[in-house]
């Protein structure tokens, strides 16, 4: 079947499913995590519904429980920064659960390896807060962040969050206003 071998006819569909979480996802930065993981529980559903419905291998496969999306969305943000580490969540999530379905499963709850959960970017900007000013800043941000960023990571997202511009532009003036001024 066209479902169950992965055919282009549901691509674009999914596709535009899996931003829309996306984008659901992001707008709730400020819930809690209970309130997310249980958003992601409903998505997860919804979306194997759909999935059930065109037919082909949904049925071969076992729906997981909310407990295991839970679980998944858990490994999912301590091990996010590559998808290398797709084989370790694979592992963790037990007997039985293999790396297509983890990949389908994620893409389903709109995760993507390498971006940021919400969670992680409140995080993220609590963390910039803290550390802003240190000299090893990004260092000591990976060291707290789950999901195994470098600090070379960090730096990038800082930037791709604007978090790291929107403080230079404003602190720019000051500092440098105080720095260049003659000492006659």
């Amino acid at each position: 079947g066209r479902a169950g071998d992965g055919g282009h006819g549901e691509t674009a569909r999914e596709r535009q499913q899996a931003a829309g979480t996306a984008k659901r996802l992001h707008a709730m930065d400020a819930e809690t995590l209970m309130q997310r993981r249980e958003m992601l529980r409903k998505a997860h559903f919804k979306q194997s519904k759909r999935t059930a419905a065109g037919g082909g291998g949904a049925s071969s496969k076992p729906q997981l429980s909310s407990e295991q999306v839970a679980k998944l969305v858990g490994l999912f943000e301590r091990y996010n920064a590559h998808k290398a580490n797709m084989d370790t969540i694979v592992e963790a999530m037990g007997e039985g659960f293999s790396k297509g379905q983890a990949a389908h499963e994620l893409r389903a709850l709109g995760l993507k390896f390498g971006q940021l959960t919400p969670t992680q970017l409140a995080t993220l900007r609590t963390l910039y807060g803290r550390y802003r000013l240190e000299r090893d800043m990004s260092t000591l941000i990976a060291a707290e962040l789950s999901g195994g960023w470098t600090s070379r990571q960090i730096t990038s997202l800082l930037k791709k969050h604007r978090l790291t511009e929107e403080d230079e532009e404003e602190g720019a003036e000051d500092e440098d206003g105080g720095d260049e001024e003659p000492i006659d």
